[in-house]
């Protein structure tokens, strides 16, 4: 499993994990598909923002099979250093195994480079 950074490249991968959630579940709380665009705009400005990055997990061969992003927990100055953290993973049975195998990892690893950094 590699970890590394999203690019805009890979807003159709994430919206096939993404969307099932909007259509199936209520668990995103939104109403409506993201459509490729939209998706493209997400990653861009979180790859602008090293406080609310958004990181892919890629299986063997390339393939994604889960993505993590942090966003702003809430607006609030004093709610500045805290952030809302998403994790999605494919859901095929072989990918989503792929990917909950390795999601600690991927979770803890981007929190202390993000967020913790180096020990004092």
């Amino acid at each position: 499993m590699t970890i590394r950074p999203a690019s805009p490249n890979d807003a159709a991968a994430f919206n096939a994990m993404y969307n099932p959630f909007i259509i199936e579940t209520p668990a995103t709380f939104e109403t409506m598909a993201v459509d490729e665009v939209s998706r493209r705009r997400w990653i861009e400005e979180r790859g602008s923002n090293p406080r609310h990055p958004v990181f892919v997990a890629e299986g063997g061969g390339g393939q994604i099979v889960g993505f993590a992003g942090a966003s702003a927990f809430d607006p609030r100055e004093a709610y500045e250093s805290s952030v809302k953290v998403s994790v999605f993973i494919a859901l095929t049975p072989r990918e989503k195994a792929t990917a909950a195998a390795s999601i600690e990892r991927f979770s803890t690893g981007w929190v202390e480079k993000t967020f913790i950094g180096p020990t004092r």
